[in-house]
């Protein structure tokens, strides 16, 4: 199974809502821990870019969330602390 960016983006959507739901404000998603949720990681066909890429547009969308500008970051300690809500 080759994951993709759009498939990494519906599984941090659905962490997101799972947060949500918990009356959480914003949570803290490494691109580790978000691979490992969608399958594939670790291993030898891991997607890590698509997957930190995916975090990266996720973040664009939910205003208060600060993207690290640095595209060099691509490894499962990359990490983004989402905004929920206020």
């Amino acid at each position: 199974m080759s994951l993709r960016k759009e498939d990494f983006e519906r599984e941090l959507i659905a962490l997101l809502a799972e947060a949500e739901k918990q009356g959480r404000t914003g949570v803290t998603v490494s691109a580790g821990e978000l691979h490992r949720r969608a399958g594939g990681y670790p291993g030898p066909d891991h997607r890590m870019p698509s997957c930190c890429n995916a975090m990266r547009s996720v973040a664009r969308t939910l205003p208060g969330t600060e993207v690290p500008n640095d595209l060099k970051l691509n490894g499962a300690s990359f990490a983004i602390k989402f905004k929920i809500r206020d």
